[in-house]
């Protein structure tokens, strides 16, 4: 089982504004089985992996790959995604949603798309607060 594939196909459904149902419906899997992928407790076969990431969108590398796939950044310890940077550099957002360093410090640790914008940082930062309370 992979708890870090079912994260990030967990944060691509989310960046595509997908309930599991939806995603359900677009694959032919059940829902309860994408539940059980998003949780890493069930791995979907290759069949259902290229199902998902046509739904979603997005290329299978991308759910495969712990890496950021932005060829264009080479040195990733020093990069920061723009959607993140345009979060990090909201003060007024950051003092409303009352952000902590270690909120901050979980977010730079992600791996997300690199087309994902603010508001998809803050869902994941969202989505961070509902499963660790």
């Amino acid at each position: 089982m992979d708890a870090q594939l079912g994260l990030r196909i967990r944060t691509a459904r989310l960046l595509a504004q997908l309930s599991q149902g939806d995603l359900a419906a677009a694959t032919g899997i059940d829902q309860a089985y994408i539940s059980r992928i998003e949780r890493g407790e069930r791995t979907p076969t290759l069949e259902g992996l290229y199902a998902l990431a046509n739904a979603l969108n997005i290329p299978v590398v991308e759910l495969l790959s712990p890496q950021n796939n932005n060829a264009k950044h080479t040195d990733s310890a020093a990069y920061t995604p723009e959607g993140l940077q345009a979060l990090l550099s909201d003060h007024p957002l950051l003092a409303a949603l009352a952000v902590t360093h270690k909120e901050i410090a979980w977010l730079e640790g992600l791996t997300l798309p690199s087309h994902t914008d603010k508001d998809g940082w803050v869902a994941m930062l969202m989505t961070y607060r509902a499963i660790t309370r």
